[in-house]
């Protein structure tokens, strides 16, 4: 995602970001086409004619031009995705009648993580994603892709750094789960009952000393074969796949220690 500062916009590429844009009525200024590739996106086009978004068809060069680094031969260029307050996201959670279920991270700096992570959250039911204002990937053109266009209806709340946010989750009730493989349970084990976030570290350097001392729990997910650590992105869907799953087979009160 190319992000043109003056404009507010930016440029996101492929198939399913660009689908996903216009599904989700996201404020789509226009969507670039490559002439060779212009056969293949009836769909697309119909969704743009709906949303009343124009389209326009490039020659090969002038879209390369247009559009570096683009793929699929389709662009669109959109608004930035808009930063939400923390409290947007707890309220999300009421209205759905549900305990807040949030997803934080910590120094994630590969944007193809930071996507990744994005469509597993949607796909679990997170209310929305926490992100700090620095050290962290920006949700760009690979996050973007990485996402499949979760980008575009999960809501991402930014703030301060992560230790503000731990503060601010506890003083609002969610319990503070960190991924650590130093943790003190193990995954399945944890009773993720009640409100809940989950903190999840950056490639390479995990959590940062001040986020895993600040968490309720330190949660370890076990390794039984001979590379003993797991990519960011694996990692965050696996917890966020048991939180789930807890919360739709045996709900449990806070009184429960252990799953």
């Amino acid at each position: 995602m190319n992000i043109d500062r003056s404009r507010g916009t930016s440029i996101i590429s492929g198939r399913q970001a660009v689908a996903e844009a216009l599904r989700s009525r996201w404020p789509v200024r226009e969507v670039l086409i490559s002439r060779k590739s212009a056969r293949r996106f009836e769909e697309i086009l119909q969704y743009a004619e709906q949303a009343g978004v124009s389209v326009v068809v490039l020659d090969d060069d002038l879209f390369r031009t247009r559009c570096p680094g683009a793929f699929q031969g389709i662009s669109a260029v959109v608004e930035e995705v808009p930063a939400f307050e923390v409290q947007d996201l707890l309220e999300r959670a009421e209205h759905q009648g549900e305990d807040a279920f949030l997803l934080a991270v910590d120094g994630v700096e590969d944007p193809q993580n930071l996507g990744a992570m994005a469509r597993t959250a949607l796909s679990m039911g997170v209310h929305g994603l926490v992100v700090p204002r620095r050290r962290v990937a920006r949700l760009g053109q690979g996050a973007a892709r990485a996402s499949a266009g979760a980008v575009f209806h999960l809501p991402v709340a930014e703030v301060p750094n992560v230790h503000w946010f731990i503060r601010w989750a506890k003083e609002n009730g969610l319990w503070v789960y960190g991924l650590d493989a130093a943790g003190s349970v193990e995954l399945w084990r944890q009773n993720f009952a009640g409100p809940v976030a989950i903190i999840v570290g950056g490639e390479g350097r995990g959590l940062s000393r001040l986020v895993r001392e600040s968490c309720d729990v330190l949660v370890k997910i076990p390794m039984y074969g001979p590379i003993n650590s797991l990519n960011a992105g694996v990692a965050a869907a696996l917890a966020l796949y048991e939180v789930r799953r807890q919360r739709v087979l045996k709900p449990l009160s806070r009184s429960g220690a252990s799953y």
